[in-house]
């Protein structure tokens, strides 16, 4: 015990490493003696002493059922597994602690809880409520915790569990909250347990009396003189409206808005009352939006032309004159000073958007002859009301209906924007911002942009203060999300660079580092930046090693590096080739310094510099590569996947672009590289996304360097086999088994022409792959993923093309069983691979077809009598079947020159050769060949036909199917997609 009590005594401590150290401790001892580790816990929560070591117990005890709560959630199989005796006597232990002094201030409902999520599932702890319940039902202490423990247990377990107590647990709330003579501190208890058992109550508001009893009760709590119990009372009328809308409309006349108005009005109130008081209004809006949409769909369902988007809130008519004047009197006594935290300023802004869009047209016709008339009033707190209801008409409103505030406004935004006063100033720029994010199209017909973003420009370079800045700064990045590029291009253009250049330096101010203007202004710069128009983008250049520049002093793992990092991303795809070409040694140079000295930006680095190689590959492969694949290996030590799938995949595209390109970095470093990757893809604690990506890096490697990975390839091909055997229960995962029959393909394709390699391979390696392939044709659903399946097909196809009949016939049937899946694939991509490979089975080397043919002497012309006169020497190896009364294979290699005439006039007409030949066992044997005449070839660019499977289609195909995307999306974080599959059936 006494060694308990100095561990969970350094938990208080400030230094955060002894606390990390004896957190550590615990679950350390979590692990080896969990039931000894557990009662622990339990026998110090339940100490009835007052001291220990002469300090309050109750401390201790707090940190003992917060230690005991997370060791129970975060081993919830080794509590199952605990024998029954000893889970009873710590149910029993802990139930006892409701006794105990202090109880309220120890967390004990926390443990109860859970302990509930885990034994209420199993049919477990079965006298838990009971015995809640029971203790519940003494006004003390431990009745009042036992209460908020069953208000816990109601909202966090599955209402299913506790369906044979509801009515029990709504019964005791009920009486405890109604009744005069308990505690204040009870009573609370009592309200909070109700407002969390609201979920589990639908059967009892269903029934219309037990509803009309639980709706008096809390209407009534809302008079209550206590402030506490009028904001619980509150909570829980805004839950009951939430959750049953739908049964609410008989009290909301009667007694909803009674009580809305009178705690609006009432001058002795406090903030926090108002402030509940706005969100019952915000709650029957909110059920009133739904009951309109599913009134939409219903008339969507029945065909009907009917008016369902324009039905007003029949609910909300009456009392809507009467609620705006309340709102906005609240509004007016607010004060015109401008509070730093939620305000009732702040709040009836949002009430007042919600009556908007709950009933659009009423609210139309009650507030515009109201804001024409006095937007330029000059008392400051009637105009910024007036700029507030303005702004709450944005959302929800046609356009034609708030046409004239808007052009009215736009009118004064010279004064209200730019007013002395903070308040004009915030409510101004808060109008700005609504009417950018919902009525942007308004704008760009009325022609209005051309006026209005100078005026964002001006509030962004005055800067009179933060509050006006965030809003100028969301203004226009809800205008560059919303509008449309060709719509918005024409007016952006004049301004862009004057814009984007106040977005830097109020993102760059030290004077508002750490701020939330410091987020908005990264967040609109990057947003700005996407939109950009073409004949801007040469001064983005400027932009962008300004921010490079910034970066390399920016705090590690800060939001401002990783939004300037984001930003440079979004540059490098919007600068022209030529500069990018230009820049690409400086930006290349920047980007290495940043992704060695700067952590957490190294997913976003990795981004620019795959950007960079998609774009330039040639500029970017005249940089030092080799000194960023070593740096890109060495940050896969970090052993995050995120960084470990950026840096693998732009090693990745390093060699493909090196590839494509003719460029093939030293092989000496290659196959270091390869065997670094290779140990990657054998750890088993790195996930499978991770080792498939390494595997698949391999292959990309070696059809890069070719000969020159000999060396490697036992290696790689021991690595291989160890994936091997698959069974059912044990294969290695979809990705890593495309990436396993990938590395295969790579293998068999670079290197089948080594007389050394192709012996070694076939005699070790040949059966073991097909046998692979066979397995998981056995493992049911394995190859219903489209990728496994066409990765399967080209390795079938590679096998069948490259080895004999007689070394593969113990899998035939399987193959072309999988061959047959993949013709019926709905991908066309499969269905291509899968028709080449099965072209392969039939015209391999085992059925007499030629199996290679090269042009040693092309183009060899005579010219005679006008006659021009082709000759090309060709050189085939031919194997050839026959069938007598005994097989008889027979191998024939022959050298001979052929003399093609071409005299046709049609160029493609082929020729055919007949040579007899005579074997051993005097079968008489004629073999033909035949000679298609050259033409020309489709150059890589082309598409091939959808019905091409050629050898060179399908290879590129193959290719292009293993192609990796790495690109920035809308959110603003920067979060990456790599390793993205190129299912493009247009490119057929």
């Amino acid at each position: 015990m006494n060694s308990l009590i100095e561990i969970i005594s350094k938990t208080f401590d400030a230094n955060q490493l002894e606390l990390n150290s004896a957190l550590s401790y615990l679950n350390k001892i979590a692990d080896e003696d969990f039931t000894k580790c557990i009662l622990s816990l339990v026998e110090l929560i339940c100490l009835r002493e007052p001291l220990v070591n002469n300090q309050p117990i109750v401390p201790y005890k707090l940190q003992s059922c917060l230690q005991l709560k997370n060791i129970l959630s975060r081993k919830p199989d080794t509590w199952h597994g605990l024998p029954e005796g000893i889970k009873h006597a710590v149910r029993c232990s802990i139930l006892s602690c409701y006794k105990l002094d202090g109880v309220r201030h120890i967390g004990l409902s926390q443990v109860v809880l859970a302990m509930a999520k885990l034994e209420l599932p199993q049919n477990g702890w079965n006298d838990l409520i009971p015995s809640l319940l029971q203790l519940a039902s003494v006004p003390d202490d431990g009745g009042s915790v036992a209460m908020q423990t069953l208000g816990y247990i109601c909202e966090a377990i599955n209402p299913d569990y506790l369906e044979a107590y509801n009515n029990q647990i709504l019964t005791l709330l009920v009486h405890t909250i109604r009744r005069d003579d308990i505690s204040l501190r009870t009573k609370l208890d009592g309200l909070n347990a109700l407002n969390n058992s609201f979920a589990f109550a639908a059967a009892n508001f269903a029934r219309q009396a037990e509803r009309n009893f639980l709706m008096q009760v809390i209407c009534d709590s809302t008079q209550h003189i206590d402030n506490e119990i009028k904001i619980l009372s509150l909570q829980c009328l805004c839950k009951a409206l939430t959750l049953y809308y739908p049964l609410m409309d008989s009290y909301l006349a009667v007694a909803v808005w009674p009580i809305v108005m009178s705690s609006l009005s009432a001058d002795n109130n406090k903030e926090e009352v108002v402030l509940q008081s706005l969100e019952v209004i915000n709650s029957v809006c909110d059920g009133e939006i739904k009951l309109a949409k599913e009134s939409e769909e219903d008339y969507e369902d029945c065909d009907t032309n009917g008016d369902g988007g324009d039905r007003e809130s029949e609910c909300l008519q009456p009392v809507l004159p009467q609620l705006l004047t309340s709102i906005t009197q609240v509004f007016l006594s607010a004060g015109a000073s401008l509070p730093v935290d939620w305000s009732v300023g702040q709040a009836t802004q949002i009430t007042l958007r919600m009556l908007t869009r709950a009933s659009p047209n009423t609210m139309v016709r009650l507030l515009v002859p109201n804001i024409l008339q006095n937007l330029g009033h000059t008392e400051v707190m009637v105009q910024s009301c007036v700029l507030t209801c303005t702004a709450a008409l944005m959302e929800g409103t046609s356009s034609s209906q708030v046409l004239p505030v808007i052009q009215a406004f736009l009118d004064s935004i010279p004064v209200t924007l730019f007013n002395q006063n903070v308040k004009v100033r915030y409510h101004s720029g808060s109008l700005v911002v609504q009417l950018c994010l919902h009525q942007y199209n308004t704008l760009h017909s009325m022609g209005a942009l051309d006026f209005l973003l100078p005026i964002l420009n001006k509030a962004l370079e005055v800067n009179m203060d933060d509050h006006v800045s965030e809003h100028m700064c969301w203004a226009l990045r809800y205008l560059a999300e919303n509008l449309e590029a060709e719509k918005f291009g024409p007016v952006v253009a004049p301004v862009f660079i004057h814009t984007a250049g106040l977005l830097y330096n109020l993102a760059m101010d030290e004077k508002n580092k750490g701020k939330s203007l410091e987020k908005v202004s990264y967040e609109c710069l990057i947003s700005w930046l996407g939109i950009c128009p073409e004949e801007c983008v040469q001064h983005l250049q400027i932009i962008i090693i300004s921010l490079l520049d910034r970066a390399m002093f920016l705090p590690h793992y800060s939001p401002s590096l990783v939004y300037t990092c984001t930003a440079v991303g979004i540059i490098l795809s919007k600068l022209p080739e030529d500069v990018l070409q230009h820049k690409c040694m400086l930006l290349f140079s920047q980007l290495c310094q940043l992704l060695k000295h700067k952590t957490g930006v190294e997913e976003e680095t990795v981004v620019a510099l795959t950007r960079i190689l998609d774009r330039v590959p040639l500029s970017f492969l005249e940089c030092p590569v080799q000194p960023l694949l070593a740096l890109l290996l060495d940050k896969t030590l970090t052993r995050d996947s995120g960084m470990m799938l950026s840096c693998i995949g732009l090693i990745s595209d390093i060699y493909r672009a090196s590839s494509d390109n003719q460029q093939v970095p030293s092989h000496q470093y290659s196959s270091q590289l390869i065997i670094s990757l290779l140990q990657i893809s054998k750890d088993p604690s790195n996930g499978e996304d991770v080792r498939s990506v390494s595997l698949g890096t391999v292959s990309d490697i070696i059809l890069c360097i070719e000969s020159n990975a000999l060396e490697v390839i036992p290696t790689i091909i021991q690595v291989l086999a160890s994936f091997l055997p698959v069974h059912p229960q044990g294969h290695p995962g979809h990705q890593l088994t495309k990436s396993i029959i990938e590395t295969y393909s790579t293998i068999i394709q670079v290197f089948h022409q080594n007389n050394e390699f192709r012996e070694e391979f076939i005699s070790k390696e040949v059966d073991r792959i097909a046998m692979f392939i066979q397995v998981l044709y056995g493992m049911p659903g394995f190859f219903n993923e489209d990728e496994v399946m066409a990765v399967a097909c080209g390795l079938i196809g590679d096998l069948c093309k490259y080895f004999s009949e007689a070394e593969l016939s113990d899998y035939v049937a399987s193959f072309t069983n999988i061959l047959s899946m993949g013709t019926d694939s709905g991908e066309s991509k499969t269905r291509r691979i899968a028709r080449w490979a099965r072209d392969q089975m039939s015209t391999g080397p085992s059925a007499g077809i030629v199996k290679k043919a090269r042009i040693e002497s092309d183009n060899c012309m005579e010219t005679s009598c006008n006659t021009v006169v082709h000759q090309a020497t060709a050189s085939y190896r031919v194997s050839l079947s026959c069938s007598t009364s005994q097989f008889i294979t027979q191998n024939i290699e022959e050298s001979f020159t052929l003399n093609l005439s071409k005299k046709s006039s049609n160029p493609t007409t082929p020729t055919t050769l007949k040579t007899l030949q005579q074997d051993v066992n005097s079968n008489y044997v004629e073999a033909t060949i035949r000679i298609p005449s050259r033409s020309n070839s489709t150059t890589v660019n082309q598409s091939p036909t959808a019905g091409d499977s050629s050898c060179a289609s399908v290879q590129e195909l193959r290719k292009l199917g293993k192609r990796r995307a790495c690109f920035i999306g809308d959110n603003i974080e920067g979060k990456k997609l790599r390793d993205q599959d190129d299912n493009d059936e247009s490119f057929w």
